[in-house]
């Protein structure tokens, strides 16, 4: 889902925590020039500068071995 909200950024992110969300992704200015993707895990970790590709292959694969946690990224 996309959150169009007129929240900060810290607010959907800590919203989407709230409701368990395991990835959260974050598109911003920085992220559209370099055609890549801000990938939070439901831990709190975050990585930046994932190409979409990558996170496509990852998140498939995760899928297919059925894993319970996202510590792919």
């Amino acid at each position: 889902d996309v959150d169009s909200r007129t929240e900060s950024l810290n607010k959907k992110i800590r919203d989407a925590q709230l409701d368990n969300i395991p990835l959260i992704l974050t598109i911003g200015k920085k992220e559209k020039e370099s055609k890549t993707l801000s990938v939070r895990t439901l831990d709190g970790s975050v990585k930046y500068g994932i190409a979409h590709n990558d996170f496509i292959e990852k998140t498939l694969e995760h899928i297919n071995r059925r894993k319970l946690t996202f510590d792919i990224f």
